[in-house]
């Protein structure tokens, strides 16, 4: 399986990021936008701009643009700089220390992800997420937004991590560690593949009946039971 890993840019204003994605990938993107309810890939799509991220694809093939929720790291990386897992190793991720977002735009974008602790079944959510970003490390599949909200691991899910000066605590960096999965090689290979019966596959289902939940706030108010779960 291919690891998470691409090329990210930073628009000249600083409102996007760029993502070069693989053909593959590219592909089934295109799938899930032109997808229409009904089918698993049909809800996904239809829930595209506000679960996915992608604020725009396209404009370039095989890239997409997303909303950049936080500014790039004052370590010396210039705006343009490569997160590839076969490129840097996990140290080097981890060393990448965000500023504050301050424009209105970011923090639009922020908090269509964010205040999710609202739900009365939060505690279900957290513990998926939980699991969510065990999977994530052991994949390898962590990178830019959790790079960007989560150093050395910290799952404290009630209090910023005070070894970065983040812009939304740990709640919600698990929340962009499930949604930034979703951006990953990792997730097509499982996917597209159907590897039935396998850890995949089964972590696979089960994000996405909880994206499903989170894409419906009132059905993730009423309860993780009575979103819609699939055969």
């Amino acid at each position: 399986n291919s690891k998470s890993g691409a090329t990210f840019y930073i628009t000249a204003d600083e409102k996007y990021v760029i993502k070069n994605i693989d053909n593959e990938e590219w592909e089934v993107l295109q799938k899930l936008h032109a997808a229409e309810g009904g089918q698993d890939i049909g809800r996904f799509g239809k829930n595209l701009s506000a679960i996915y991220g992608v604020v725009f694809a396209g404009v370039v093939p095989s890239t997409i643009g997303m909303d950049n929720l936080c500014l790039p790291s004052t370590y010396g990386l210039e705006p343009s700089y490569h997160l590839a897992s076969d490129d840097a190793d996990g140290g080097a991720k981890m060393d990448l220390k965000p500023e504050p977002a301050r424009s209105a735009h970011r923090e639009e974008a922020l908090y269509r992800y964010t205040d999710l602790s609202e739900f009365a079944n939060w505690a279900t959510v957290r513990d998926r997420l939980e699991q969510a970003l065990a999977f994530l490390g052991e994949q390898g599949a962590i990178d830019y937004s959790v790079s960007l909200t989560l150093f050395k691991r910290s799952t404290n899910l009630d209090k910023h991590d005070s070894r970065c000066n983040c812009v939304f605590a740990a709640t919600s960096a698990l929340c962009f560690a499930l949604i930034d999965f979703l951006k990953t090689s990792v997730w097509w290979d499982f996917y597209l593949h159907d590897a039935t019966k396998t850890k995949g596959e089964v972590y696979a289902k089960s994000t996405l009946d909880l994206i499903d939940c989170l894409g419906d706030r009132a059905a993730c108010k009423r309860g993780v039971a009575e979103c819609p779960i699939r055969e």
